[in-house]
């Protein structure tokens, strides 16, 4: 969440003095295995994105559940800290600092424990109760941040691209493959079919008679003065020949 971080009003020093954002890998898009240390990143080229035709930002319970309900989820900034031992239930921790971004999806009412904001997190399905938590309205500094967008274009596989694999392979920019070489000219004169050679299935002093255009070589159609069956017989016989 560092680049939110940077941006949002919390942060004293600004994009450029907080974290080092130059040009490195660890800096760039990247994508990352499951299980670390045996896993690694791979930085990516060429990867899904999506993009917005609108965004704006809001806080309180009032403005995040009318754009929520009109137009959908909304990121907000949260206390991350309270979360890291979150299991289930409602947190109702009011919460320090905002350190962390995550989607408020939705809202509930609790018999004991009142209104409370569906949380959707990004540690993961293992985390909480399948990777979303509830909090109590109030807590967390969830209201104090908020962003909203209208989505506009975006990657899918209905049009035709993929998610990242782990590994990154197929997000990696690659060379486009150089054209096919266009076929060259068909012989003038040559058998169309494989079993004109195939003596055990075809016998040229009968079949050419019937079938000479299909075998125009073994059939002797070739030279200068070609047989007088080689300017009849078609292919509609063939299959006999064949079978």
């Amino acid at each position: 969440a560092q680049p939110y971080m940077a941006c949002s009003s919390e942060s004293e020093e600004g994009i450029c003095k907080g974290q080092d954002w130059s040009c490195t890998p660890t800096n760039i898009a990247r994508t990352c295995s499951t299980f670390p240390p045996q896993g690694f990143c791979a930085g990516l080229n060429s990867y899904p994105n999506i993009t917005i035709s609108e965004y704006g930002s809001i806080s309180g319970a009032d403005a995040m559940m009318k754009e929520i309900y009109n137009r959908g989820p909304i990121s907000c900034g949260i206390d991350a800290n309270p979360l890291r031992t979150y299991t289930e239930g409602i947190v109702i921790t009011k919460g320090e600092e905002v350190d962390h971004v995550i989607s408020v999806v939705g809202w509930g009412t609790d018999a004991e424990k009142g209104k409370y904001w569906i949380v959707r997190n990004s540690w993961g399905e293992y985390w909480g109760e399948m990777g979303y938590t509830r909090v109590q309205f109030g807590a967390l500094l969830v209201e104090d941040q908020c962003s909203w967008a209208v989505v506009d274009k975006f990657t899918t596989l209905e049009g035709g691209s993929m998610h990242c694999y782990e590994d990154g392979t197929n997000c990696k920019v690659a060379p486009k493959p150089s054209p096919s070489p266009a076929p060259g000219p068909a012989p003038s004169c040559a058998d169309k079919e494989t079993f004109c050679a195939d003596t055990s299935i075809f016998k040229p002093d009968a079949d050419c008679k019937i079938i000479a255009k299909d075998c125009l070589k073994t059939c002797g159609c070739c030279g200068a003065n070609p047989p007088d069956y080689c300017n009849g017989g078609g292919s509609a016989v063939k299959k006999e020949i064949v079978v």
